[in-house]
């Protein structure tokens, strides 16, 4: 976007007399960034009743993200008092994602069959644009899913704490409740690939199956799962050379005994749901909750998942593109999808843009406006954001929410990107603002995982009850007050974690 004519003082002033609320920390490239705020600046009308006033909202080079606080209260209030009209306001609201997602994934198949070397330039654009606008149409879910996941969560343990102690059953339950409440009613994504991989190991060692036969497992294992690197468009594709290497490291480890355990987890999980169920069957408001906890704990990953598998099944539009402008595909993510159309008719001074955007970058979304700032235009915001976030004081213990029980000491790694994700070494505990799919071969070291933010629903939250490791979501501050190489005990029962020793 080009920000010649902008008065960068009177957005600064703009900008700094709202209230804002911290979303979270990750890295968001510029096509990221317009894709998420202005399509969560679309209207909401048909899904909660709710169209945006005056949507704000930035995101720092440094990963911090940061929205309007009135938009996302009014939001959540909005939410609030429809499910207070209509019981069923979840339930159909959950089908709208699921079938929006799935809309936007079948369209990306239909790109996937293109030859688009073969296409003009202009048309080369005009696909993209199209792409990236179907994208925005998805992105209400996004926002809002926070809040549904703040709704139900704060509900769930309400009535099941209630319907424990009517119940004289012991407290210590809470977690097995819990645990089978909210199994979610088909897997996510992320997690079917190990049990897909930990298949094609069983495979590999039965007799008169050919190198042949492999090859077009892991190559369709790659068609399924190689979006996994392309969450929020922070890395490309995984390719067969990339599952290979797994599957000869799945091969080095007993993996029968992980693929029973794993079916065998699966089966129990099923069978204590089952039985859960049946015993709050009378208590009508926990029942109904359980259900969307149950089905919101899949659409939480899978509206994630329904864009990243967009993306992975769009990247031959991608490569020819960034073919054609001569540039790597990842550089393509520092321009908007107007500044990719305009770079593909030679109206863009693109490579310049790009080099600027990687050296700082802030985004800010205004109304229906969106800047990209770099050079002196992002300082006075980013100051301000960055001056607004309070250095925490030194305490010794942290609180949350307990998302899987258990109790367990180890050291801290402290993880912002994916970049610093090869530094979780087996037994750490990982420290982290929110998990996504990418991050799973760390959380599969890890021994505990402790989260600033999410909800019964979030990632972290189901991926810590099928890997059965201790997990607090939600401390707000963990990530700001431990450090790499810290001692701590977390003890998920409490909802606390300790300092034992700083490094």
């Amino acid at each position: 976007m080009n920000n010649t004519s902008l008065d960068v003082k009177a957005l600064t002033n703009e900008v700094r007399k709202e209230k804002w609320r911290k979303r979270g920390k990750w890295p968001v490239p510029v096509l990221m960034h317009e894709i998420v705020m202005e399509g969560e600046a679309t209207s909401f009308g048909v899904l909660a009743g709710y169209p945006f006033v005056h949507t704000m909202g930035v995101i720092l080079d440094t990963g911090e993200q940061f929205d309007l606080d009135r938009e996302w209260v009014g939001l959540r209030q909005t939410i609030n008092r429809e499910y207070k009209k209509d019981k069923n306001y979840l339930f159909n609201y959950a089908n709208c994602c699921l079938k929006a997602g799935n809309k936007l994934i079948a369209n990306s198949r239909r790109i996937c069959k293109k030859d688009f070397a073969k296409q003009e330039t202009k048309e080369l654009g005009k696909e993209f644009k199209e792409l990236i606008y179907k994208c925005k149409l998805f992105m209400p879910f996004m926002f809002s899913m926070h809040l549904v996941d703040e709704l139900l969560t704060e509900k769930f343990e309400a009535l099941l704490k209630e319907f424990i102690k009517n119940e004289n059953k012991k407290l210590s339950s809470f977690f097995d409740y819990q645990e089978a409440l909210a199994f979610p009613f088909k897997k996510i994504y992320a997690l079917e690939e190990r049990i897909n991989l930990l298949r094609i190991a069983k495979l590999a060692e039965e007799k008169g199956h050919t190198i042949a036969d492999l090859d077009k497992e892991v190559a369709a294992h790659t068609k399924r799962f190689g979006w996994l690197n392309v969450v929020n468009l922070e890395g490309r594709p995984f390719d067969e050379k990339h599952f290979l290497k797994k599957l000869k490291k799945t091969q080095k480890v007993d993996y029968k005994k992980e693929y029973r355990l794993i079916k065998k987890n699966e089966r129990e999980a099923i069978k204590k749901q089952k039985i859960a169920m049946e015993e709050i069957f009378l208590f009508t408001d926990l029942t109904q909750i359980s259900k969307a906890v149950q089905f919101f704990g899949f659409l939480r990953s899978f509206r994630v998942d329904a864009l990243s598998i967009s993306f992975f099944n769009s990247w031959n539009l991608f490569t020819e593109i960034s073919r054609r402008l001569s540039i790597d595909v990842m550089d393509m993510t520092y321009l908007s999808s107007d500044e990719t159309d305009l770079a593909l008719n030679g109206d863009l001074n693109y490579k310049e843009i790009i080099k600027e955007r990687k050296k700082n970058l802030v985004g800010v979304v205004i109304g229906d406006k969106r800047y990209e700032l770099t050079g002196d235009d992002q300082e006075a915001i980013k100051k301000f954001f960055l001056d607004s976030i309070a250095p925490q004081e030194e305490v010794d213990e942290i609180k949350g929410s307990v998302a899987f029980p258990g109790k367990i000491q180890g050291i801290c790694k402290v993880v912002h990107s994916l970049k610093e994700m090869g530094k979780i070494k087996k037994g750490d505990i990982l420290i982290i603002s929110m998990t996504d799919p990418n991050f799973l071969p760390a959380m599969e070291r890890a021994s505990a995982f402790v989260t600033d933010q999410g909800g019964i629903l979030c990632h972290a939250a189901i991926v810590s009850r099928e890997m059965k490791k201790p997990c607090i979501i939600a401390t707000k501050i963990a990530t700001q007050v431990l450090k790499d190489g810290d001692l701590v005990e977390v003890d998920a029962e409490k909802g606390t974690v300790r300092i034992l020793k700083r490094k």
